[in-house]
Formats: structure tokens, sequence, C-alpha cells
């Protein structure tokens, strides 16, 4: 959650968001082999699910009768919305496409899909409207708080999924990210919290492909953090890593509460690195620390995804998130795939769309990028609910595979003709949950119950890889 207080004393602007520290001898090198292009993007996906997941995840506990929750680790009831720290990381995700990308395009996107009602600060709100309205993005940031700018956590809370995007050269995210929090934020501690944030999330990703570990990785983010107040409490951070008490490690570095990148980000970091293999772990002790929750979840949640993939995320958590919005699927999941179609070596067809895709990991099934549903074994839609499916329903993802070519129809069980009241597609039907039950490839069952009780009607849609039981 972005927020206008700047606290009285700012750091000196004079050190620079491009520059970068000296390397420490014992860190690991910031270069590596390059991942596959596919599975960065793979990686990008999942880095943003993290994020919204621990964004709406945070922002349940600003509910105070939600804090008994808290304290017994039970998750809050559905629905969770996400804030501004989800619809800001999807125009970061989206806008991203080359070796860099355009700043104005990134500022156009926050500013076409801002929603007042996200949680944005009164300054954000007002940027993000004159620009909507063709002021310049670049006056109107270095204009905020007397010309200093802000050094507040927005740029840091969105920015995991750029440093995934470029993972195979850490020190370009670095680079990257510091541009893209130049769109809002032009104050170098606010730079420097983004550079740290983006060189974690693309370094987390990188366990895909090589050995990481938590001392790795904060390593690695001081490495290219410029000289600034989050690098020394990164350097904090690094030295609590071996302690356990998330009390201590909040009470050092700050939880949030600030909102400012100098008291949010080395905390997040802390809490990523003592968790990198455990995404409910890592939330949990995130929110208990208190203080800007949902926007320290949302940091955390996509640096541990962009390690642990969705698969990590339990199911319970997404099934209770609100879906990405309809806009991001509309221009991502097309350009992701004309990149897929664009990659060399062996290649098979996605399962649910029939497009070519990359050979996967033994034991995963090959969904492309359009698709990327991975090994969930329904995907649900409430057409009368606030909030629908979790991820990309088949009716879009028909539009957008129609847009560039593809076939959505190919392995999809045909049940039955629509009703009136329902969705055009055949390959719909209501949903029965005393009868539909779901058992994967591998031989694990999913009831997904309960149902929700308030609407009449769930949809679901069925790739025939997925053996109904129970008939």
């Amino acid at each position: 959650m972005t927020s206008d207080h700047q606290p009285d004393r700012l750091p000196s602007a004079s050190a620079s968001a491009a520059s970068s520290s000296s390397p420490s001898s014992s860190s690991p090198s910031a270069s590596a082999t390059p991942f596959d292009p596919f599975d960065v993007l793979a990686a990008t996906r999942d880095c943003l699910n993290g994020l919204a997941v621990g964004d709406a995840f945070g922002a349940q506990f600003f509910v105070p009768d939600n804090l008994p929750a808290l304290r017994e680790r039970r998750l809050p009831p559905a629905p969770w919305p996400w804030t501004d720290d989800t619809e800001m990381a999807c125009s970061i995700a989206r806008v991203p496409r080359t070796a860099g990308f355009d700043q104005d395009a990134l500022a156009r996107s926050f500013a076409e899909h801002h929603d007042f009602d996200r949680g944005y600060g009164p300054s954000m709100n007002r940027l993000l409207r004159l620009v909507r309205q063709g002021e310049p993005w670049r006056d109107l940031a270095a204009g905020l708080f007397e010309g200093q700018g802000s050094w507040g956590n927005g740029a840091a809370m969105r920015v995991a999924p750029l440093g995934v995007r470029f993972a195979a050269d850490l020190p370009v995210a670095a680079e990257q990210a510091a541009r893209s929090a130049e769109v809002t934020h032009t104050h170098p501690e606010a730079a420097a919290g983004a550079i740290a944030v983006a060189v974690a999330a693309g370094f987390a990703a990188r366990g895909r492909a090589e050995a990481v570990t938590g001392a790795g990785l904060l390593d690695v983010v001081l490495d290219l953090t410029p000289a600034s107040k989050v690098r020394a409490g990164v350097e904090q951070a690094r030295l609590l890593l071996d302690q356990p008490h998330v009390e201590l490690a909040a009470h050092t570095l700050g939880n949030g509460r600030l909102v400012s990148a100098v008291d949010t980000v080395p905390f997040t970091l802390w809490c990523a690195a003592r968790h990198l293999d455990d995404y409910p772990a890592a939330l949990w002790a995130c929110a208990a620390a208190g203080g800007d929750v949902d926007t320290t979840c949302a940091i955390v949640g996509g640096i541990v995804a962009a390690h642990v993939g969705t698969a990590g995320i339990p199911a319970a958590w997404r099934q209770r998130v609100e879906p990405l919005p309809p806009w991001f699927f509309g221009h991502a999941a097309a350009s992701w795939s004309a990149l897929a179609r664009t990659l060399p070596g062996e290649r098979h067809p996605c399962v649910c769309c029939g497009r070519l895709v990359h050979d996967r990991p033994p034991g995963s099934h090959d969904i492309c990028p359009l698709c990327f549903w991975e090994d969930d074994a329904v995907q649900l839609r409430l057409p009368a609910a606030a909030y629908g499916p979790n991820r990309i329903s088949l009716v879009d993802a028909q539009v957008n595979a129609r847009d560039i070519g593809a076939c959505t129809q190919r392995d999809l069980s045909f049940v039955r003709p629509p009703q009136p009241d329902e969705p055009v597609d055949p390959d719909w039907r209501p949903i029965d949950p005393l009868r539909d039950r779901f058992e994967d490839p591998d031989g694990e069952t999913d009831a997904r119950l309960p149902w929700p009780t308030d609407h009449t009607t769930l949809y679901w849609w069925r790739p025939t890889f997925w053996n109904p039981c129970g008939r």
C-alpha cells in the first residue's frame, strides 16, 4: 500500500541510484549461466502470482476481526482482494518485452489502469490522474515532496517480476529496476529499494537452474545495491539471518510502518531469505511483524514464489484471491506466447490449446504461457461473483488464442450445449460438488471443497488429461 507519509529527515539525494557499491569478496558472482527464456517467462508469472497472493493475504490483516486468525495462523475467509501493489506489478510484468523497456509506456500503463480504490496514497492518486490527463510524468515525479522525490516503498513493492524477467543478467535487472522506480519515485533510496528487491527476485528465480541460498541472495543484493540506507539495512539483515525471531528482525530493520523503502526492504529480504523454500512460512512470518503488511507480504511473496513457483503457493490460498485484472491477460498472454513460438529447441503441444511449447521438466505437463494453468485440477468461474477464478478463464484464453491463431479446443471435453443463462462456450457446464472429484496424473485427488453457497451456478472446464473419479 502506497502512502504519502514522508519522514521529516531524508537521506541525501546525492547518492546515485545508478551506481553500485563495491562487490563483497565473499559474495557469489552476479552473473551466471542464463536461463532458457521460456523458463524466465514462467518464473515471471510465478513471481506475479506470489506477489498478488501475498498482497491480498497481507491486506486481510488490516481488518481487526482477522487478527485472531493471524495469531492462530488460520486463513482469513475469502475473498481476498489485492491492492495497488498488485495492480502496479501487473504493469511491470506486462511492459518489458526486450532488453529494456519504455518508461513512457510504463507510466501510461500505471495511469490507464489506476484504480482509485486500491489503496494508493493521495499524491500517487494525483500523479497518476495528471499523467492520464497528459501531463509529463518526469516533472510530476521529480516534483513530489518539495522536489526531493518520493522515497516510499511503492517502487519496491511492484518490481519483483521485472527482476525475474531479467534474471539472466542481474546487473541489468538492477539497472532496469532503477529505471522503473524513476517513473514515480525519484529519490535514490526508493531506487535502491527497487534494485534490492528486483535483484533478490531474479536471484531467487535462478534457483530453478542452480543452487541458491538465502545467504547467497542477500550477498548478491549487497553486491548490486548502491550505497544507501537501504543497503545498510540489508547488511543488518545479513547479520540477523541466523536468528529466527521475527520480532527482533522487525524491531531492528523496520516493518514498513513508515511506508519508506528504508523501513520496508531490509525486513522483507530477511523474511524471504529465511524462508526461501517455504512460501506459507515466509508469509506468516512477514504478517506477524505488522506494519505495512500488504506491501511487505507482496514483496516477500513475489521473491519466494519466483523460487518455489506457483505450485509452492497452497491451493487454499490461491483460491481465496481475487483474479488478476483482465487487462493484464489481454496483452501479456499473447506477447508471452508469441515469444515462446520463436524459441529454438524441441517443443511439444500445450495440453490446453495445442500450441507448441518447450520441453518441460520430467513429471510436469506442457502448458504454454497463454494457458499457464500448470497442474490445477479444475478452473472455476462464478459469473455473478465479484471475484471469479484466480487464473485466466477458458473464455478469456479463447479470445486471446483466436487473436494469435491458436486452437483452444484441443484436448477439451465436450459435455453438453450451453443453456441460455450460461457462457456460450460448450466446454463449460454446471459443477456438481457432490459427485465431481478430480484426480491428477500422479493419482492425487483434489476435492476442492467447500464450494461457495451464495451463488447458484459454478462452471468448470476439463482438459482430457484430468480424469474424473467417483462417477
